[in-house]
Parts: C-alpha cells; structure tokens; sequence
C-alpha cells in the first residue's frame, strides 16, 4: 500500500455484493426478532387501562377481520383470554384497498410509561 493512497477514498465493494452477503437481512416479508424480551417501565403509581374496541365501519369490517387473521397466521399477534391493558385499535385504510392497523396507545401505555430525558 502507497502512503499517498491513505486519504483516497475508494470503495471495493458494491451493493450486490453486502446484499448477497447479508441476504437473510435483506429477503422479503416481515423479520423476526428471537429469544429477545422487551419490558416497559412504568411509573409506580401506574393504574392499567382496559379499552373496549371502538367501532369499526361496516365498509371495512371484513377487510379488518382479514387483516386480524393475517397477523394472526403469521405469529404477529394471537388472542388471549385476560389482559388488565388494552388500547383502542385505530383504522387507517391504505391506498392499495387494504387497512393498516394501530394502536392509540397515547390513551393507555404512554401516559404511565417512564421516559428517559
């Protein structure tokens, strides 16, 4: 190696190959995370908060449902029989016909959670 090389950028390597390299991280459809565990903290004085689903249009129920049951058979979310949280579950329609469902947790989790500053 030339000293007069030492402040030369060059690069070697291109795209195709990291992407084959690293193909699990760049294959399609959603990633996983396994064996790790994620905790909230809450404030000591936390109270639970239980909120009964709001009201979904009839326009979109079935497409709801479909997407509840993607999730499902795809181990993203499962039905459980008790839980002392819940938050309401936000429809937003897609432009492709499809639903994409969130969580407004600013009325559950977010107000008990402590935030590092």
């Amino acid at each position: 190696m030339e000293w007069t090389n030492v402040f030369t950028l060059t690069s070697s390597c291109n795209l195709d190959h990291i992407m084959v390299k690293h193909k699990s991280l760049f294959s399609p459809g959603l990633g996983k995370i396994k064996g790790a565990k994620a905790k909230i903290h809450v404030q000591e004085n936390a109270q639970a908060k239980f909120f009964k689903p709001r009201p979904v249009p009839y326009a979109m129920k079935t497409k709801v449902e479909e997407e509840l049951a993607k999730l499902e058979k795809g181990n993203i979310i499962s039905k459980i029989t008790h839980s002392e949280w819940a938050a309401p579950v936000v429809v937003v329609p897609k432009e492709n016909g499809k639903v994409r469902l969130c969580g407004d947790f600013k009325v559950t989790i977010n107000p008990e959670m402590k935030v590092d500053q």
